[in-house]
């Protein structure tokens, strides 16, 4: 797994050929993810709240 910049990896799924990949990534105020938050926990929705009041 690779990240670029200040960019940091927040989760990562294991892929049958690739191993180990980076599902979601942030980098500053920025999250990017490589799934649709909205069908998994409200684990990411609690996550993007508390980056939004400056705790992350």
């Amino acid at each position: 797994m690779r990240v670029w910049g200040n960019a940091r990896a927040l989760a990562s799924v294991r892929h049958p050929r690739l191993g180990s990949v980076i599902a979601a990534a942030q980098e500053d105020h920025m999250l990017a993810t490589a799934f649709h938050p909205e069908l998994t926990t409200t684990a990411v929705h609690k996550y993007l709240l508390e980056l939004a009041l400056g705790k992350h």
